[in-house]
């Protein structure tokens, strides 16, 4: 997962006092992806749109609330529902690795009900758009970690290498392909997998790349790359989810 921002963000660590395991928006103090010690995992992406409202409740908040919750991921999706017109535009992934379960969660398109899906095994890539939405840089994603798994075929493929080869690429998109949701421009800066923009407010990019895995066994390697006062580093955190008793 690529995080894309202007903002600062602090590096993937266990967050004190509990047990997420996660980076973090210095800004707001809620994540884009992190998990637990329990076998909890979430992510989030903003929806592409025109308009956000300033006033809203920061999604990096929904994440936190899954993890820090002890309902199933389809109980959360379901509560979430009254309180999710409160956000901008979101997608969010809540998973339960013990149970096996995975739930995707929108607030759009406006004015439609909120979507709540159970996702299926497979190969899914999620984007500023619906999940599995076409777009040329998530479509171009998923067929990369195609050819990656039949590259690898039985064997484990490395973290830093899943990471280096399906998220650093800079290929942007033809223009005809861009949604048409904002400017031509804004758009065309945005189509691919690794984002560098100079804007007149400074560079707006990618800040963080991440890579997580389970194992059938419990085994979880998170990999991150970050960027730390204009430096990429990187490291891996490695722990196995807890039993529930």
């Amino acid at each position: 997962m690529n995080i894309t921002t202007g903002k600062a963000t602090k590096e993937v660590a266990w967050w004190e006092g509990c047990e997420i395991l996660g980076g973090r928006d210095e800004v707001g103090g809620g994540t884009w992806l992190a998990c637990s010690r329990k076998g909890r995992v979430a992510f989030l992406t903003n929806v592409l749109e025109l308009h956000t409202l300033p006033e809203a409740k920061s999604r990096g908040d929904l994440p936190v609330l899954f993890l820090e919750s002890t309902k199933s991921p389809k109980e959360f999706a379901e509560e979430l529902v009254e309180e999710a017109h409160h956000y901008n535009g979101f997608n969010l992934i809540v998973a339960d690795i013990s149970s096996k379960k995975m739930v995707y969660v929108s607030n759009r398109p406006k004015g439609q009900a909120v979507t709540i899906q159970e996702v299926s095994l497979g190969i899914h890539v999620l984007s500023n758009a619906k999940l599995d939405s076409p777009w040329p840089k998530a479509q171009r994603l998923g067929q990369k970690f195609k050819e990656l798994l039949c590259q690898y075929s039985e064997g484990e493929i490395p973290l830093k290498i899943m990471a280096e080869k399906l998220m650093r690429d800079r290929v942007k998109a033809e223009v005809s392909r861009l949604p048409g949701i904002c400017s031509i421009d804004w758009e065309f800066n945005l189509s691919s997998i690794f984002v560098e923009v100079d804007t007149p407010l400074g560079c707006y990019g990618t800040r963080s790349t991440a890579a997580l895995t389970v194992t059938t066994n419990g085994e979880v390697s998170f990999h991150e790359r970050y960027l730390e006062k204009e430096k990429w580093k990187e490291h891996t955190v490695n722990y196995h989810i807890q039993k529930l008793k």
